[in-house]
C-alpha cells in the first residue's frame, strides 16, 4: 500500500485565459498552476532569456575580489583554487582553473580528501598552497562557516565563493562572494558554487572587456544540477544554456563519461545527468579522490579521458555496492529502536563518510523522517544529515553550534564535525529539537500531481509541449499525471527484480511504463491500477516512444 498522499492540482477556470492560447489544455493547466499567470511571467518562463541573469557586481565583495584579482593578474602572481569535493565544487574548481588560464594566470588545484581532510577549508593545505608560492587562494563550495578563524597566514589573502547558509559569525578573510550573506543585494540568491564561480569570472572577464567562453556553462549546468539547485530564475537560464554546449561538447572527458554510462549527449537533459553523469563525478570524491574527476574535466587528451571514466565507472559500481551494504546495517540499527524518535541518527566507523550523506538520504526519503549518518573515527565524528520540507536540518545544527566543530548546509542538507564524547549529547538535543517541531504533525509524504489524464492523452505533440518546460528538476519538477483504472496487460521484472516493466491500457490505447525501484511492490499490482508518472521520451536505436515512468500506484477503487 502506498504511503504516499495525492495531491491533485486545481482545475482551470472554465474560460481559459487568453495568455494561454495557442498552448494545449494540459501544457495551459500546468503553466497556470505553476504561477505563470500574466504574459510577462510565461515569456520570461518559456524564452530563457538573458532577462534572467543580474550583475555580478551586486554580490556582496564581488567589487573588492574582482579588484584584487586584477592586480595578481597584472603582478603575475600564483592563485590558489581551494574546491570541495562533490561535483558542484569539482565544476567550479576546473571552471576558475580554466578561466585563469585562458587570461594567462598560473593557478594550483586544490581539492580536499573527503576523509583524511573533510569538509571546509584545511588550515594546513593553506599552508601548502602558501608556500608553494601562491599570494591569494580562492575557495569553491567549501563554506562560509567551516574556516578556522585567526591562524590563517598573513601573507595570503584569502577570498571566499560560497553558496551556504552563513551563520551570524562569519571567520576573517579578505573577502566572501555569498548571495545569503545580510549585505547581499543580489536578486537570486540560489546559485551554486560554481554558479557563484562562474558570475566572478564573468566580472573578471567584463571588467577586461572580453568575451566568455560557451565552454564554462557546461561546466555550471553540470554542477548546478548535481548539487540538486533550484532550476528557477537564473539557475534555469544557466542550465539551459549550459545542456545546450553540453550536447555538442569538445571536453574529452564528458565525451569518454558519456560513452561509459552509455548516454547520448545529444539528448542529454537534466534528469539525465542528475541520474548518470553526477553519480559517475560524485563517485570520485566518496570513494578515493575527486582530482579524478577534476582531471577529467580538463584533459585534452581522449585516452586520459577513456582511462579516467572507467576509473570513474568502476568506483560508482563501487559506491552503490556499498551504499547498499551500509544502508541495509542502517536499519538493523533503526529496528532496534522502540520507538522511534522524530530524528533518526545511524552509523558507526566502517560507515565512510563518502556514503553517509547518500544513506540519510535513502532513509529520510523511505521513512519520511530528518536522517543523520555518522563515522566514528577516533576522536572526531563526522556526519551528513537530510531532512523533510517541514525541518529545517541547518537551522536545528544552529541550535547546537556550542557542541560542534564545524558544520554548515542547507534547509533540507547538512554536514557536521563534532567530537565523539559529545556525540551522545547532540543526539539528544537534535531529537529534542525534532520531537517540538514535528510530533504535532501529520507527517505524510505528498506527491504533487499537475493533471489526471487518459492514457489516449499521451502523444507525441504532448511531449514537444513538455519539452518548452525543461530544464526540469527542483524548483520546477517535471510534470507529473495521474491515469485511473488502467489495465495491467502485461508485466515483468527488469535487472535484478527491483524494477518493473508494465503495459497499460485505457480505452484501446496500450502504453509502456516502467516502475523504477518498485519490484517490492509486485504483489500490488492487481489488474486495475491508478498510476501517477512522468512522462518521458525513450529513444532506443534510432526509435523514440513514449514511455510513463511510474512514480506510485494503488489498486483502483471500484
Amino acid at each position: 500500500m502506498s504511503p504516499n498522499r495525492w495531491h491533485v492540482a486545481e482545475q482551470l477556470p472554465d474560460e481559459l485565459p487568453e495568455i494561454f492560447n495557442g498552448f494545449s489544455p494540459i501544457i495551459a493547466h500546468i503553466l497556470f498552476n505553476r504561477g505563470l499567470t500574466t504574459r510577462e511571467a510565461l515569456k520570461t518562463y518559456l524564452t530563457i532569456d538573458k532577462d534572467l541573469t543580474a550583475d555580478p557586481l551586486l554580490l556582496p565583495g564581488m567589487d573588492q575580489v574582482v579588484t584584487r584579482i586584477l592586480s595578481a593578474v597584472a603582478s603575475n602572481e600564483l592563485i590558489g583554487i581551494y574546491g570541495d569535493f562533490d561535483t558542484d565544487g569539482v565544476t567550479a574548481t576546473a571552471l576558475l582553473v580554466q578561466a585563469f588560464e585562458e587570461l594567462g594566470v598560473s593557478t594550483v588545484p586544490y581539492i580536499p580528501h573527503r576523509v583524511e581532510e573533510g569538509h571546509g577549508l584545511n588550515i594546513a593545505a593553506v599552508n601548502r598552497l602558501r608556500d608553494q608560492g601562491c599570494t591569494v587562494i580562492i575557495t569553491a563550495d567549501c563554506g562560509i562557516n567551516g574556516i578556522e578563524n585567526g591562524v590563517l597566514p598573513k601573507d595570503v589573502d584569502l577570498i571566499v565563493t560560497d553558496h551556504h547558509l552563513p551563520s551570524d559569525e562569519i571567520p576573517l578573510y579578505f573577502a566572501a562572494i555569498n548571495a545569503h550573506l545580510p549585505s547581499s543585494e543580489y536578486p537570486f540568491p540560489e546559485l551554486t558554487g560554481v554558479g557563484i564561480a562562474f558570475k566572478l569570472v564573468e566580472a573578471i572577464f567584463a571588467e577586461l572587456g572580453r568575451d566568455l567562453q560557451p565552454e564554462y556553462l557546461e561546466l555550471v549546468a553540470l554542477g548546478t544540477i548535481a548539487d540538486v539547485g533550484s532550476l528557477t530564475g537564473e539557475n534555469r537560464y544557466l542550465v539551459h544554456h549550459g545542456l545546450d554546449v553540453l550536447r555538442r561538447t569538445e571536453r574529452a572527458g564528458l565525451r569518454a563519461l558519456a560513452d561509459v554510462a552509455r548516454v547520448s549527449l545529444e539528448n542529454v537533459d537534466a534528469e539525465g545527468i542528475g541520474f548518470s553523469l553526477s553519480p559517475r563525478l560524485n563517485a570520485a570524491g566518496r570513494m578515493q579522490h575527486a582530482m579524478t574527476s577534476f582531471r577529467l574535466l580538463t584533459t585534452d587528451s581522449d585516452q586520459e579521458a577513456r582511462k579516467l571514466a572507467l576509473e570513474l565507472e568502476n568506483m560508482n559500481l563501487q559506491r552503490r555496492n556499498l551504499t547498499n551494504s551500509l544502508l541495509e546495517k542502517a536499519y538493523g540499527q533503526i529496528n532496534d529502536l522502540d520507538p522511534l524518535p522524530s530524528l533518526l541518527m545511524v552509523g558507526g566507523p566502517e560507515f565512510l563518510p563518502g556514503i553517509c550523506g547518500l544513506v540519510a538520504g535513502r532513509i529520510a526519503e523511505e521513512l519520511y523522517i530528518p536522517a543523520i549518518s555518522y563515522r566514528l573515527d577516533g576522536e572526531f565524528t563526522t556526519g551528513s544529515a537530510r531532512s523533510i520540507p517541514e525541518f529545517n536540518i541547518t537551522a536545528a545544527l544552529d541550535e547546537c553550534a556550542d557542541l560542534l566543530v564545524q558544520y554548515g548546509g542547507h534547509h533540507q542538507a547538512a554536514g557536521f564535525k563534532v567530537e565523539t564524547g559529545k556525540l551522545p549529547l547532540l543526539r539528544e538535543r537534535l531529537e529534542e529539537i525534532a520531537s517540538k517541531q514535528l510530533t504535532s504533525l501529520s507527517l505524510e509524504p505528498t506527491i504533487d500531481i499537475d493533471k489526471e489524464v487518459s492514457l489516449v492523452d499521451l502523444s507525441t505533440d504532448l511531449m514537444e509541449y513538455l519539452v518548452q518546460l525543461e530544464p526540469c528538476g527542483e524548483g520546477n519538477r517535471q510534470p507529473v499525471f495521474l491515469s485511473m483504472n488502467v489495465k495491467v496487460v502485461d508485466r515483468h521484472r527488469m535487472g535484478d527484480g527491483s524494477h518493473v516493466r508494465l503495459q497499460l491500457n485505457e480505452g484501446g490505447v496500450t502504453r509502456e511504463a516502467v516502475a523504477f525501484r518498485q519490484g517490492h511492490r509486485w504483489d500490488e499490482m492487481t489488474e486495475f491500477l491508478d498510476v501517477v508518472y512522468r512522462l518521458r521520451e525513450n529513444r532506443w536505436r534510432g526509435k523514440s516512444t513514449l514511455q510513463m515512468n511510474i512514480i506510485d500506484f494503488r489498486e483502483t477503487s471500484l
